[in-house]
Order: C-alpha cells, then structure tokens, then sequence
C-alpha cells in the first residue's frame, strides 16, 4: 500500500488539497475555456479524488472527462460519479484520443518524465492540448516549503523551465507559460503546450 492509498477518505479534507492546489484548478479551467479542442473529450492523468474534474463539472460542462488515478484515491472520484480507470501513466493504453490531457501537480513523481510525455502525446488528438502545472524551485520560500510538502507525498524531482522545454520537445509545441500566483504557495508554473505537428491554432 502506498501512502497514496492513505488519503482515498481524508484527502478532500486536507488544507493542501482544498486551499492551496485551487488557485491551479482555477488557471487551468481559465485556460481550457479558451481552447479551441479538437474533441471535447479531456483526460485528467493522476486525478486522485477528482476535484479538478468537479471543476470541470461546475464551469466547462460540456465537455466529457476520463480520470486516471493508480492509488485507491481514485475510488473517491469514482463516488462522486466520475469516470476513472485505474492504472499508472507507466502502463496507461487507451482506445480513445482526447482533445486535451491534464497533469496537475503530479509530474514530479513520475519516475520516467519523457516517457510520460510521449504516452501523452500518443493519447492526443491532432491539434490537441496537453496542460502541465507543478510547483518549481524559484524563491527561498520554494527551499523551505517544498521539503515539508515531500513530507506528506512521495519522492518527487521537480523541473526547470529548461528542463520541461526539454522534455516537451519536440513532441509538443509549447504555447504558454501561465505563472500561478498565490502567497501562501510555493512556485507554480502551468505548461500550455500542443502536440507538434498541427500548424492551425
């Protein structure tokens, strides 16, 4: 059992969950709101208890949404009426192709990052987003916050920007670089990127 598997009840309820990852939530459904998607069918990679997909729910629902969640936390979201396969981005195969695939705040713990990029890219339509948002190392608060925040996860390796460019290209074209701004968080960078090779916007 994983430490994941600890929060399947009680990670609603946690103040890193319900106050500091919304700011995140909030960029990212501003910045799907303005996306013109391929397909309105969203994959929402590591969604643990589905809040992301609430939001999606409340603000964008036209659009059809899919979580995939490895930990027991994906029985949360499943009870809240959302669709959610459990399986790793390590093993993740799919049949459907989505107009866009969101990874919020889980990047950083995934043992092959380039790999998880192509698995990404595979699963995108043509002309389709894919949104990254993670905390980055930037200030002194990041030093000491981020240690403490490692505490209550897993192991994690959090990019650069040079580093997220590398592993985006060139698979992916990255379009934006949206900083999320919130003082009692650390440093957060949300990824817009779309998958290469589709020249219309």
């Amino acid at each position: 059992m994983s430490k994941w598997d600890l929060y399947e009840n009680i990670y609603d309820r946690l103040w890193v969950q319900r106050v500091s990852l919304q700011p995140t939530r909030e960029r990212i459904i501003e910045t799907m709101s303005r996306l013109k998607l391929p397909v309105d069918h969203v994959l929402d990679m590591s969604c643990g208890t589905g809040q992301l997909l609430d939001d999606m729910k409340t603000h964008l629902p036209h659009l059809r949404t899919l979580g995939v969640e490895p930990s027991r936390m994906g029985r949360a979201a499943r009870r809240k009426g959302h669709a959610v396969v459990e399986n790793a981005i390590s093993e993740l195969s799919l049949d459907d192709r989505f107009g866009c695939i969101c990874c919020t705040h889980a990047f950083p713990y995934y043992d092959a990052p380039k790999q998880a990029i192509k698995t990404f890219h595979s699963h995108l339509e043509k002309g389709g987003y894919l949104l990254i948002a993670h905390a980055e190392t930037r200030t002194l608060y990041d030093l000491m916050l981020l240690p403490i925040v490692k505490l209550t996860t897993s192991r994690a390796a959090y990019p650069t920007p040079k580093q997220m460019r590398n592993y985006l290209e060139p698979e992916f074209q990255v379009c934006d670089i949206i900083q999320v701004n919130a003082w009692y968080v650390p440093s957060i960078t949300l990824y817009v990127a779309r998958k290469s090779g589709d020249t219309s916007l």
